[in-house]
């Protein structure tokens, strides 16, 4: 069991085993924003750690074990497709990119105090530009740890 936080080394193993992916391909996989010179077609980067809760479940006598809720918010871009709804598809795609990570990999286990981390998709849209439709979605990866 964790005695500390364990957001940021869940996020960047997170980010590290997305990238890693086969379908990751030709995505910038960044651990926060890339920066306005490094804007690529398609992109995934966490946004920010959000706190959800922070709770004490057991009062004990000595160190209190904690309940550590947060979530891992991660936003992608998707441009250079010919419609909107390819751009909407695509957007899916990297979604179901964080999501088959968090579902399949066994490497989650590392993270003993890691008790649950779900996968939700919180927001979509496209829009036209001058350039051709662009897309973005956030998702996020709901985590439970519990810290000792």
């Amino acid at each position: 069991m964790a005695t500390t936080s364990i957001r940021w080394a869940l996020a960047k193993h997170l980010i590290g085993i997305v990238r890693d992916a086969p379908a990751a391909t030709g995505v910038l996989i960044e651990p926060g924003w890339p920066g306005d010179k490094h804007i690529k077609r398609e992109m995934l980067w966490i946004d920010e750690i959000a706190d959800t809760d922070a709770s004490v479940p057991v009062m004990t006598n000595g160190r209190t074990h904690r309940d550590d809720m947060f979530t891992i918010v991660v936003l992608s871009r998707v441009a250079g497709r010919n419609t909107l709804d390819e751009t909407m598809t695509r957007l899916e795609e990297l979604g179901a990119l964080v999501e088959d990570q968090i579902a399949d990999s066994p490497t989650l286990d590392d993270f003993g105090s890691l008790l649950s981390a779900d996968f939700a998709i919180t927001a979509m849209t496209s829009g036209r530009t001058p350039e051709g439709p662009l897309g973005y979605a956030r998702f996020e990866v709901r985590c439970h740890s519990r810290l000792t």
